[in-house]
């Protein structure tokens, strides 16, 4: 407002990415619009908020920035490529950035594997058949609507129906699957899940392996490197964190066996 050569076309707001990963959808939008000529200047509270990892910050405030013509302004850092176009701080601040990102990182997993090991629940949403405790967020109880359809697949299943009878079932029964139930009840949000009708043998095979059904906590299926902006890495079964007797069963141990 209080600059007449400046003119707010857009914010890009990348709340709950990690700074560590440059294809952050806002981020991309920013660069889409800058690569078209429609922004020539990029504000930011301070270096850390524009990205954690050194390397790529760097080539982009130190080269791609100056090169196509690009003001970049970081207002805590006191820093503007207009005003002074190299500054030694930068390069120093990018990298306590990434070291930063990475020590938050191991911290933050280190705690994650504490929790898994004590039983403690840390998912974001309870597997079908459970929901998060009311009272205790890092505990599941039985929901008793999707316990009775979990119940009902393992004894199906025990019968020998096959899968794809059992998916038929369900849906001549109008039991929707376990994205859309969740959106149904607004734990998820992603509407991508309202069309969802459809059970199929994959969720089924999964639910009918899956041991928290025996009141047994399963974490760890995958493995983040948050910091190196990796995806998610899928771990064995050998791998996976098993707490036992940690909440309400929905199946007996000799059902599941069977099964």
């Amino acid at each position: 407002e209080n600059n007449s050569d400046m003119k707010v076309f857009s914010v890009y707001c990348d709340n709950g990415e990690t700074g560590t990963n440059f294809q952050r959808p806002e981020f991309q939008r920013m660069m889409y619009d800058v690569y078209n000529g429609k922004v020539n200047c990029i504000i930011v509270k301070d270096l850390s908020r524009f990205g954690r990892e050194y390397i790529e910050a760097g080539e982009y405030i130190e080269r791609i920035f100056p090169l196509i013509g690009i003001r970049f302004i970081a207002i805590n850092d006191n820093y503007d490529n207009k005003v002074q176009s190299t500054d030694i701080i930068v390069p120093i601040k990018n990298v306590v950035n990434t070291l930063y990102a990475k020590d938050m990182s191991k911290k933050s997993a280190a705690a994650l594997r504490t929790k898994q090991a004590n039983g403690e629940f840390i998912g974001t949403y309870a597997s079908y058949g459970y929901a998060k405790s009311t009272e205790d967020k890092h505990k599941i109880v039985i929901d008793e609507y999707a316990a009775k359809v979990v119940k009902q697949i393992f004894e199906w299943k025990s019968e020998g129906f096959s899968y794809a009878s059992m998916c038929r079932k369900l849906y001549d029964r109008k039991i929707m699957p376990p994205a859309r139930y969740r959106y149904d009840k607004g734990i998820i949000k992603d509407k991508r899940a309202a069309n969802s009708e459809l059970w199929s043998d994959m969720t089924l095979k999964s639910m009918l392996t899956n041991q928290v059904y025996l009141g047994h906590m399963v974490q760890g299926r995958r493995k983040s490197h948050f910091y190196e902006g990796k995806n998610e890495e899928k771990i064995t079964k050998e791998e996976f964190v098993i707490v036992k007797n940690t909440h309400e069963p929905i199946v007996s141990q000799e059902l599941f066996d069977k099964v």
